[in-house]
C-alpha cells in the first residue's frame, strides 16, 4: 500500500466471486441470471453483486479498500427496482438499488434476490457492500446481462453491468457489478460507473 502515488486512494483487485446469493431458476424468463459475492478479507469491502449468465461458473469481481478516510461510506438503503409480481412463480422475484448516504456518494451495484414476498435484502445479503465517493469514479460503457422477458410479471426488469474484464491500458477499472432497471432500457449514463484508474491503485 506504501506504493500508492498522491491522489491513488482506493486500492483494488479481482478474486473470484464463489458465493451463490440467488438466481432466476423457475422464472420462466427467457434468459439465466446468477449473481454472486466474494469471500471478503478483514479491511475489503465489495461495490455490489457480480452476474453470470449461467447458474455454475463464479465470476470475477472486484473487491476495494480504502486508503484515505471517508473513500467508502455504509449504503443507507436499499430501495425496490422491480419485482416479478404477478407471474405466478413459485420464487419472488425482485431487483434492488442502493440508496447512497448523500449526493457524495454513489451505489454502483445492485442486488438481485429470490427472497419470500419481495422481502428487502437482509444484513447478511448486503454485507461488505459499500457507496463509492463520487470523485473516483468515471462514466463507464454499460453492457446487457439479462431481462425478465418470458416471466409473465406484470413489470418489465433488466439488468445491465460496466464491462465484463479490466484492461490495464484503460483509462478506468470495471467494477462488474449488476445494475438494475425497471425497464428494458439502457441505463443512463449517470448510473454507469466505473473507477478512475488514476485515483485507484491495483494491489492484487
Amino acid at each position: 500500500m506504501s506504493n500508492a502515488l498522491p491522489g491513488q486512494v482506493l486500492g483494488y483487485k479481482y478474486v473470484e466471486f464463489s458465493n451463490k446469493m440467488a438466481t432466476d431458476e423457475g422464472s420462466d424468463a427467457d434468459n439465466n441470471l446468477a449473481t454472486w459475492r466474494p469471500d471478503i478479507p478483514q479491511g475489503w469491502y465489495y461495490l455490489g453483486q457480480s452476474p453470470t449468465l449461467n447458474y455454475h461458473t463464479p465470476p470475477s469481481g472486484l473487491l476495494v479498500c480504502p486508503l484515505a478516510p471517508d473513500v467508502l461510506r455504509d449504503v443507507a438503503s436499499w430501495e425496490l427496482v422491480w419485482d416479478d409480481t404477478g407471474s405466478n412463480d413459485h420464487n419472488d422475484y425482485a431487483l434492488w438499488r442502493g440508496v447512497p448516504p448523500n449526493s457524495d456518494y454513489v451505489v454502483i451495484g445492485g442486488i438481485f434476490s429470490n427472497t419470500k414476498n419481495h422481502a428487502p435484502p437482509k444484513d447478511d445479503e448486503t454485507r461488505g457492500i459499500k457507496a463509492i465517493r463520487k470523485d473516483l469514479l468515471v462514466m463507464g460503457a454499460v453492457k446487457w446481462v439479462w431481462n425478465d422477458g418470458g416471466s409473465g410479471s406484470d413489470r418489465d426488469g433488466s439488468v445491465w453491468t460496466c464491462g465484463w474484464v479490466d484492461n490495464p491500458r484503460a483509462d478506468h477499472v470495471y467494477p462488474q457489478v449488476i445494475i438494475p432497471m425497471p425497464n428494458y432500457n439502457s441505463p443512463p449514463a449517470d448510473k454507469v460507473w466505473a473507477l478512475d484508474r488514476s485515483k485507484v491503485i491495483d494491489l492484487s
